[in-house]
């Protein structure tokens, strides 16, 4: 079911496309404010893709490198209580499956503007 979504998403983008210069433009328009959304924000992990205040600096890297690296995290983090298990990768999924609703969502709009159906 899932594949059928992205399938026909993807097929939609194609064809939405080649119907329409406006549809052309207005991509080029996403894609450039996307890039500028982009050039703007900061790393999500830290200022180089390392979270550093997950640090614990009250414990020696040499006595107990995880606590070091990770305990301020440690401490702090819970698991959603919906979930097995949570970690970047999750979030990274998460956030993928809600740019991919809003792209269909996008793309339905268009082509009701559009008349195509």
């Amino acid at each position: 079911m899932k594949k059928t979504i992205i399938s026909a998403a993807i097929a939609s983008v194609f064809l939405l496309g080649a119907c329409s210069k406006q549809v052309e433009q207005q991509t080029n328009m996403a894609e450039k404010t996307a890039s500028a959304e982009t050039v703007k924000g900061s790393a999500e992990l830290g200022s180089f893709g390392v979270e550093l205040d997950a640090r614990d600096e009250s414990v020696k890297p040499g006595d107990d490198f995880f606590k070091y690296a990770g305990g301020t995290w440690y401490k702090n983090f819970e698991i959603p209580s919906d979930k097995t298990r949570f970690g970047a990768f999750d979030k990274l999924a998460e956030r993928s499956k809600t740019q991919i609703k809003e792209l269909v969502e996008e793309m339905f709009l268009l082509s009701l503007g559009t008349g195509m159906a």
